[in-house]
């Protein structure tokens, strides 16, 4: 992974911030092989190798799935589901996602838990919750093991990631199924690379080793002061100082727009908050080239200069030629699309510097686990900086309980 802030800040924007920068990255540093004890210890979670030998443990007591059914919403699936979607298909189980309680497309899940329990094959429910009273992850959790059981028993076939002694983790050790430990100080948005993320990627054939590896490296890095994760943080604040807000990032691979969805909770939930001077926060939003560029471009070309952009590319798996086409010569030909996007990327960062507006430039060589799990990792750490030089504590989330003990209010009062 490469990035460039060149083209994101005025000269002097990381001197500006080093002291702040540095404090924070030396207690990210002070954590690491430290396991556990503080929230900054989510850096450990790479080189954690009893924790993965644990998930390889539950690993081999479930039944080798054709199908992975992931009960989790936010921080609980929404890493997983980036790094399924953002890596090369693997040789591995089918992943499926219920995370909202969307009648309509749990049905489809459902659905296809069942013609594969009706086929013969072999399904694997895994229920995260970190607090393990998540209504719509509990929600989707009973559905799912109803549908699993009513095709036979569930033995070898359920695991819950949750903190140990949370409600859930007592359901499963009275059934007998398998269990992964949540740290307590591992929040749902830092946690892909702990057993909430490990064990279904593993399970859909994904080289977690590899996602790990790229993840530490990274975060070497990350710990450097001059490192990746500082400047991009720097530069980003700088811009917020100057009214710009929001953070676009822009990736260019619809395989990364999950990677995208993971930024934007990342984001917001770190660092939208009150601080040291009141209410901060820099609002994420994901942009997907070349489609957005028909649907946002014209705001961010024509409407206020209040937005810091991220370009990612990516190098492509695969190589798609534009064939001529007698008739129609208008539009480009006798060329490969991945050189057609590598243009537009190009025309994107001409016009944006033409118009003085700034953007990062993150480059990935591929697809990789590798290359993926170093991306996620040095966003974690930039986070941390951020909510260093915003003011904010960048692992907490106070102001998102309120719509749960609500809706358990008017559950309650229903009788439901």
């Amino acid at each position: 992974m490469k990035l460039d802030c060149s083209k994101a800040a005025d000269e002097g924007f990381l001197e500006d911030r080093r002291d702040a920068i540095e404090r924070e990255l030396e207690l990210v540093d002070s954590q690491v092989n430290e396991g556990y004890g503080d929230w900054r210890g989510t850096v450990n979670l790479p080189s954690d190798d009893a924790m993965l030998e644990r998930v390889r443990g539950a690993e081999d007591r479930l039944v080798e799935p054709d199908l992975v059914v992931v009960c989790g919403i936010g921080g609980s699936n929404l890493g997983t589901a980036a790094v399924h979607e953002a890596v090369p298909e693997r040789a591995g189980a089918e992943l499926a996602f219920l995370d909202t309680v969307d009648p309509d497309h749990t049905r489809r899940v459902l659905d296809r838990m069942e013609e594969a329990l009706d086929d013969g094959n072999e399904v694997v429910v895994n229920a995260v919750s970190k607090s393990g009273r998540t209504a719509e992850t509990l929600a989707n959790f009973k559905t799912a093991l109803h549908t699993l059981e009513s095709h036979g028993s569930a033995d070898g076939s359920v695991a819950v990631t949750t903190s140990d002694g949370s409600p859930l983790w007592e359901f499963a050790d009275k059934r007998g199924f398998e269990k992964l430990a949540i740290p307590e100080k591992v929040g749902g948005r830092y946690s892909v690379l702990s057993q909430v993320g490990l064990l279904p990627l593993s399970l859909a054939g994904v080289d977690v080793e590899a996602l790990r590896q790229g993840a530490r490296k990274a975060r070497d890095r990350s710990l450097e002061l001059d490192g990746p994760a500082g400047r991009a943080a720097a530069a980003l604040h700088d811009n917020y100082e100057r009214g710009r807000s929001i953070h676009d990032m822009f990736v260019f691979s619809k395989e990364l727009e999950s990677l995208g969805k993971w930024f934007r909770q990342l984001t917001a939930e770190s660092l939208g908050k009150n601080g040291e001077d009141g209410a901060e926060g820099i609002t994420p939003l994901v942009s997907v080239g070349s489609v957005d560029l028909h649907s946002m471009q014209q705001l961010y070309m024509g409407g206020p200069n209040n937005k810091i952009h991220s370009l990612i590319s990516v190098g492509s798996e695969h190589s798609v030629r534009i064939q001529s086409v007698d008739g129609l010569s208008e539009g480009p030909a006798e060329m490969g699309q991945g050189e057609l996007m590598d243009a537009i990327e190009e025309g994107v960062e001409e016009t944006f510097s033409e118009a003085d507006i700034p953007f990062i430039e993150v480059e990935l060589e591929n697809r990789s686990e590798a290359e993926v799990g170093a991306f996620l990792q040095h966003k974690m750490i930039e986070t941390m900086v951020l909510g260093r030089l915003l003011g904010v504590n960048a692992f907490d989330q106070p102001d998102v309980e309120g719509y749960k003990q609500a809706t358990r209010d008017i559950l309650r009062e229903d009788g439901k």
